[in-house]
């Protein structure tokens, strides 16, 4: 009496063998988490609310990293298009974000690694268009893992999130290396969220990771978490939204519990008891969640971060030179007074 039964000795399998797979690797293929009704709704949605009235790209970053409002804006350039803030739009859509997210083996794998106060700052719906050139390795905001739900099957990297495996282990920034590396060039060192529609991957924030060029489209769900401690600018639901949508999905939504906010619209992500120190339990998981390391006085990745400093330095400084030779050329062309 009161053991844990067949199915959630299972679960609890899956969930470990799941954990060790992304401290190692630094990514993890969870698998199906939706039924085939589920995909086919959740295909048709998505189509729908991409086919809102378009925003150019370019305005992305004004528009949506530095603009508090909460509301559905879909972007787009050659390469994808991409819906923000997109739940409270689609109920049928909201429901299935709400399954996926407290699907048993994605939450107790997320709550292990992120501790069980983690919030989500943002969940996009994102098409790669036919013939693009995909998008080069990056890492994104520290204190994060981010969440990939295929709409599309993707039984090959083309068009698919491209990882770089271990890569999240580097005592090193990916902006340290001072080169632009395409997954096109990298494909035999790279591996990609392939899979079936439905199926879901994780990644720490600081794996290296990109998207993989192609000539079909592809569409899948992106999301990102951060845990406790971890920064990030909020778009703040209102409650018409989070009155209607799974209380877990709320509780990851809600600007006004598990957050202290800042300046702007920049918050904290605090726990229950307010505090805002980073709880990774698995020291394995420090450097993964928090940043670069360390590292030893003449390692490879020492010399690395030294000449990146120095590029960074020069880039700077002649940055200056020009300006000023540009101002003193202008001056020089003015006509007496």
């Amino acid at each position: 009496m009161g053991g844990r039964s067949p199915a959630e000795q299972q679960r609890g399998r899956v969930v470990t063998s799941a954990i060790a797979d992304l401290i190692d690797k630094g990514y993890v293929k969870l698998g199906p988490v939706l039924t085939p009704e589920d995909v086919a709704v959740l295909r048709e949605e998505s189509g729908r609310l991409l086919a809102e009235p378009k925003i150019p790209y370019a305005e992305y970053q004004a528009h949506h990293k530095h603009d508090p409002t909460y509301r559905m804006r879909v972007y787009a350039n050659r390469d994808w298009t991409v819906a923000v803030d997109v739940i409270g739009w689609s109920r049928r859509f909201d429901d299935l974000m709400g399954k996926v997210l407290t699907h048993p083996t994605v939450r107790e794998t997320m709550a292990a690694v992120l501790g069980p106060d983690y919030k989500l700052w943002q969940l996009n719906i994102r098409r790669h268009e036919p013939g693009s050139l995909g998008q080069p390795l990056h890492q994104d905001a520290p204190g994060g893992l981010g969440l990939s739900l295929l709409v599309s099957d993707t039984p090959k990297v083309d068009g698919a999130t491209a990882f770089l495996p271990r890569s999240h282990r580097w005592p090193v920034e990916y902006h340290d290396v001072g080169l632009t590396l395409r997954p096109a060039k990298l494909r035999r060192l790279l591996d990609g969220a392939t899979g079936q529609a439905g199926d879901v991957s994780l990644f720490f924030n600081r794996t290296w990771h990109g998207r993989f060029p192609g000539d079909l489209p592809a569409t899948a769900i992106l999301a990102s978490f951060f845990c406790v401690g971890s920064k990030y600018p909020i778009h703040e639901p209102p409650n018409a939204v989070l009155e209607n949508v799974h209380p877990e999905l709320a509780r990851m939504l809600d600007a006004r519990r598990g957050v202290r906010h800042l300046h702007g619209n920049e918050v904290v992500v605090v726990s229950d008891d307010g505090s805002s120190s980073k709880p990774p339990a698995i020291e394995d998981l420090r450097f993964a969640i928090g940043g670069s390391g360390p590292a030893p006085t003449l390692s490879p990745w020492r010399i690395l971060r030294g000449l990146s400093r120095a590029r960074h330095m020069a880039v700077r400084t002649l940055g200056k030179e020009r300006l000023k030779l540009l101002r003193d050329a202008v001056r020089a062309r003015r006509p007496d007074s």
